[in-house]
């Protein structure tokens, strides 16, 4: 095999590579990327729902309100349980 020919398939070898190892941490970064945007979504829901009910102009921190959104508290908790930090 010439010198040319080794030199190209050396080439050829390291740039599949390559191009595998930049797959792989790439779809490493779209799992972290879909992850964080999760969370995003989470916390601006989050930051909706825990508005309070306006009533007549003013927010309505009445008992019957405040267990309402309570009880849906849960649900954002369990969410953001199921989100890994590690990734």
């Amino acid at each position: 095999m010439s010198k040319y020919r080794f030199t190209s398939c050396i080439f050829l070898l390291v740039a599949w590579l390559a191009t595998f190892a930049c797959t792989e941490k790439t779809d490493e970064l779209d799992g972290a990327n879909s992850h964080h945007s999760d969370l995003v979504t989470l916390f601006q829901e989050f930051r909706e729902f825990q508005k309070p009910k306006t009533t007549e102009g003013a927010p309505d921190y009445s008992t019957s309100a405040v267990q309402t959104q309570y009880e849906g508290l849960k649900e954002y908790q369990n969410r953001l349980a199921s989100i890994d930090p590690n990734s």
